[in-house]
């Protein structure tokens, strides 16, 4: 799989949090997520569900919202929890 479309990060900083988005999009979703965890980071992904997982291909499909799943760290599960 490819990059996570979408990756959302909350940090101390605009500019560290930038930084991190940055990074972890260009990165492939699995090794992302796993970094973004062990990295005790607050970070939010939105990846395509199931098979249609060519990340790297979604502008071209035509993906209906129940083809999203998000994705969070613990870390952003912990700050989301009074949502």
């Amino acid at each position: 799989m490819g990059g996570a479309p979408s990756v959302s990060v909350v940090a101390d900083s605009v500019m560290l949090a930038d930084a991190w988005a940055t990074a972890l999009t260009a990165m492939p979703y699995d090794k992302a997520l796993q970094m973004a965890r062990d990295k005790g980071l607050a970070v939010m992904f939105i990846v395509p569900k199931n098979d249609v997982n060519d990340a790297t291909n979604t502008t071209s499909l035509n993906l209906s919202l129940e083809d999203w799943e998000v994705v969070q760290t613990p870390a952003m599960a912990k700050l989301r929890e009074g949502d």
